[in-house]
């Protein structure tokens, strides 16, 4: 917050793995966010920040659901739903995130638009246009 508002608002648009946030620490220009499907970096520097990466299963993880972190000079003690993780700072992040992918309509071969909820096809309806 800056002069009573609100300056900026992370959400999973701009990396959070989770809208539902546990705990936030910094570390000098670094904000780690726990969430319920990993641990989330941040670079925070004069007034603006960045997407870093997440820790989670994926990076070896015992769980997603990290409920609190503590660190020192080599190593972050996450504790997850599933014990205690240490890990290496040196570890690297993937930055890389998975671009954001939706459906909107999907029409059968007669051009009919087909209902999302419960899709069942027959055999004979195998050519589908996805928009």
């Amino acid at each position: 917050m800056k002069d009573e508002k609100i300056v900026h608002h992370v959400t999973t648009k701009n990396g959070l793995p989770s809208m539902s946030c546990r705990k936030v620490r910094h570390m000098n220009d670094t904000v780690l966010v726990c969430t319920n499907k990993g641990l989330a970096f941040f670079a925070y520097r004069n007034n603006s920040y960045s997407y870093i990466g997440v820790y989670s299963e994926k990076n070896g993880l015992p769980s997603n659901e990290v409920k609190d972190v503590s660190f020192d000079s080599e190593n972050y003690y996450v504790v997850t739903g599933l014990g205690l993780a240490v890990v290496p700072k040196s570890l690297k992040l993937s930055v890389s995130k998975s671009p954001d992918f939706y459906i909107f309509e999907i029409k059968n071969y007669r051009d009919e638009k087909i209902n999302f909820n419960g899709i069942r096809l027959s055999n004979k309806n195998n050519f589908l246009k996805v928009k």
